[in-house]
């Protein structure tokens, strides 16, 4: 989850809220708010919620990538969609 908010770092449109937003969703996994998912892509769908109402950004989505695959904010998968989308 770590590397997420380093590309969010990175790219996203408001950078300064971001270590806030890291802090927030490791308290959160910390104490346990996570532990119910049980797939990595429910766990991409709820984080990527959480990210959407705390930002009001309504834009900002998290997918799951493959574990060879580098984390990036370039989508290759779901053709129609942005494929350099912050």
């Amino acid at each position: 989850m770590t590397k997420t908010f380093d590309v969010m770092q990175a790219n996203y449109i408001e950078p300064e809220v971001v270590p806030e937003l890291k802090q927030l969703f490791l308290n959160k996994l910390e104490l346990g708010q996570y532990d119910s998912l049980t797939s990595l892509e429910d766990f991409a769908h709820v984080l990527g919620q959480d990210l959407r109402a705390v930002t009001g950004d309504n834009h900002l989505s998290l997918y799951t990538v493959n574990p060879d695959e580098e984390i990036t904010h370039i989508l290759t998968h779901k053709e129609g969609k942005l494929t350099n989308n912050y």
